[in-house]
């Protein structure tokens, strides 16, 4: 018998050597001269040694087709506890997908709950910017009219010092007309 972790082919090469020696024994026999007949008659002697030839050819035949056919126990064991072990692994494999897709939608869960905040915290970000641009538009506009002012109050005083500058000027000639108009009497 040859070890079992041979390939299977190997192991079934004996078998099917012997099959195909059968086969090619049948086929090289010589044929009787007389062609068969259908004699239903039993007591044809033609017709009982056809039956017996079949039967001697049938019985040394189905041991050698067992052998070929049937695999070994060892190799029926073999078998069960490869597909135990695949099945068990495919159940432990099946266990782990299950715990990664719940993992997946829990983390799936809080990426949504985080989006949301986001957005909240996105869309709030948002109205401030626009509140705080109006604030700061108000307070340039605040602050150019301060300026506008300052430059129209430096102006007003500008022009209110010239005016002052121009009426001591005006009665400084006054009094200097006078005094001479004075000096000339």
């Amino acid at each position: 018998m040859p070890p079992d972790n041979e390939p299977p082919s190997e192991r079934l090469a004996p078998s099917t050597e012997l099959i195909k020696a059968i086969h090619n024994t049948q086929v090289t026999k010589p044929l009787p001269s007389e062609p068969p007949t259908n004699n239903s008659d039993p007591s044809s002697p033609r017709s009982d040694a056809t039956i017996r030839d079949a039967l001697l050819w049938g019985a040394a035949f189905v041991p050698f087709l067992a052998l070929a056919l049937l695999p070994r126990r060892s190799q029926l064991n073999k078998l069960r506890g490869d597909i135990h072990a695949l099945s068990r692994q495919s159940s432990k494999q099946s266990k782990l997908a299950l715990e990664a897709i719940t993992a997946l939608r829990s983390n799936q869960e809080e990426l949504r709950q985080s989006l949301a905040q986001t957005s909240a915290a996105l869309t709030r970000l948002e109205e401030l910017q626009a509140h705080a641009s109006s604030k700061h538009g108000a307070a340039l506009h605040y602050i150019h009219r301060a300026i506008a002012n300052d430059i129209k109050t430096s102006r007003e005083q500008e022009q209110a010092e010239r005016l002052a500058v121009d009426q001591v000027a005006v009665q400084a000639l006054e009094e200097a007309r006078n005094h001479l108009l004075a000096s000339r009497r």
